[in-house]
């Protein structure tokens, strides 16, 4: 059944998805013996699934619904600031490797290229990597 559910939920577009499986558990409260039933938990992963998941699918319980809105309100989308100075030396060295322009500017290679790309300067191919 869990298949089937991860099957559907793939046809709309949410992949990656991971699937956890909690074993039954007995717990004591009071003297009383309470018993949980394994439990299937699916994890969505990234904002992008649970976005899909809200607007196409969504939950009819209320208080589900709420948390489903909360969880994705809490994502935070990190915007690196480049000053002017920072522009203009990714500029005039895009045609250099990004790690090494990430090691001059003391920045990570991922948010160098991220930079290239969203200000659209030009990053050619080091053509010592295809040798």
């Amino acid at each position: 059944m869990i298949n089937l559910v991860k099957q559907l939920l793939k046809i709309i577009g949410i992949g990656s998805i991971k699937i956890y499986r909690r074993n039954k558990e007995i717990h004591f409260i009071r003297e009383k013996e309470i018993v949980v039933k394994p439990v299937f938990t699916l994890d969505f992963g990234r904002k992008k699934n649970l976005e899909i998941f809200y607007n196409k699918i969504g939950f009819s319980i209320k208080k589900k619904q709420i948390k489903l809105e909360k969880t994705l309100a809490s994502y935070k989308r990190n915007v690196i600031m480049w000053s002017k100075e920072e522009l203009k030396f990714l500029g005039n060295n895009s045609h250099r490797n990004y790690h090494w322009i990430a090691k001059k500017l003391n920045r990570s290679p991922r948010s160098v290229l991220d930079a290239l790309r969203r200000y659209n300067l030009k990053l050619e191919i080091d053509n010592r990597l295809l040798s």
